[in-house]
């Protein structure tokens, strides 16, 4: 099998990070896997390692990484022997990069397979923007046009089997969630979270981009009403973003910016606060179930599906509920236990990716 992925994520420009090693997996259950990285300029050079070649587009206007993708996947489908028996196309989200898929496809006849991480389909994510409303219905137009489509997580799959304006795209899809090395976090050693940001005695952690939907400032916030009764409580933020500026107005918030090996934060942590609007599959909340550490997250992903004694699953944007359910484990009201973690191995994990494209070719 021949394989052409076209992604987002610049971390496969990084030889020797987990994303690239997870790349290199993938090539080795096919024959070739092309890999094009819409990145922007400077970002990488090309890299060759065995059947594995990664291509970035190095391209400063996000357009122009658009039509540098596509006219790197036609080249690579040109002249590296690409059949329509045995060669795929995938796309890891259904939006402007599936929609480069979608023209591939309909040039070369290849057959498509669209990734969805993020809940489209959800109200929250088409009512954020212009853009986003227009990104909903691209998707739509893609996924019709696509061979197989691997949604992250159940709650995609029941939102699209609800707002489906096509029902037969239905026979296309499967869930294949996410890998989290499970045993890798649980056998970190957990930072001492004081010593780095002292003054406090209760921490908070959220790992998340710094974004308006991801409700970072709300949640700053809801922790600044609890700390007139608790003012040992700190608001850990691993992550970065846009928001970065507003949170500095809050001398009890920390942004840590980004770190490859976030474990050691959410072992440090009293407490994981996931605020978010709508997630796909909401990573961080297994590896905080996989830490140890009690839960306080909105019904979106896999919350309920992580989420039993560990944690408080509270509505999304609902700021005395929130608030309540923090307090619960501040004030060691909320009584917590660990819950198992359910995970597929890394080896279910491949296989499933690779019966994925099996199926589109089929």
């Amino acid at each position: 099998m021949r394989v052409v992925m076209l992604s987002t994520d610049a971390s496969i420009l990084e030889v020797g990070s987990s994303v690239y090693n997870r790349m290199r997996e993938y090539a080795g259950l096919v024959q070739e896997l092309h890999i094009i990285v819409l990145c922007g300029k400077k970002s990488g050079v090309e890299l060759h390692d065995g059947n594995l070649h990664v291509y970035p587009t190095n391209s400063e206007k996000k357009v122009g990484r658009l039509f540098s993708a596509y006219n790197k996947a036609a080249e690579i489908i040109e002249t590296r022997d690409f059949h329509e028996a045995d060669s795929l196309i995938t796309c890891q989200d259904p939006f402007e990069v599936g929609y480069v898929g979608v023209r591939l496809k309909k040039r070369f006849g290849l057959k498509l397979q669209l990734q969805v991480h993020t809940d489209f389909a959800n109200s929250y994510f088409s009512s954020e923007s212009l853009k986003n409303r227009f990104r909903t219905q691209l998707a739509w137009l893609n996924i019709s046009h696509a061979n197989g489509v691997r949604v992250v997580s159940d709650r995609i799959l029941k939102s699209i089997l609800e707002k489906s304006p096509k029902k037969n795209d239905a026979n296309k899809i499967s869930v294949l969630p996410i890998f989290v090395d499970v045993e890798h976090i649980k056998n970190t050693e957990p930072i001492e979270l004081k010593k780095i940001f002292p003054g406090f005695e209760f921490y908070i952690v959220m790992v998340s981009r710094l974004t308006h939907e991801k409700q970072v400032v709300w949640a700053a916030e809801v922790v600044k009403k609890i700390r007139e009764t608790h003012p040992e409580v700190a608001l850990v933020i691993v992550g970065d973003g846009p928001l970065r500026s507003e949170l500095a107005a809050y001398n009890f918030v920390k942004v840590a910016g980004w770190i490859k090996e976030p474990a050691g934060y959410l072992k440090g942590a009293n407490l994981f606060l996931n605020t978010s609007l709508y997630e796909g599959y909401g990573r961080t909340l297994i590896e905080a179930a996989a830490a140890g550490v009690p839960i306080v997250t909105t019904d979106v992903g896999v919350a309920q599906e992580v989420i039993d004694k560990n944690g408080i699953i509270i509505p999304v944007a609902d700021s005395e509920v929130l608030q309540a359910a923090i307090l619960s484990v501040v004030e060691g009201k909320f009584i917590f236990a660990k819950a198992a973690i359910h995970t597929q191995s890394k080896e279910e994990f491949l296989s499933g990716m690779v019966a994925g494209w099996e199926a589109c070719l089929k």
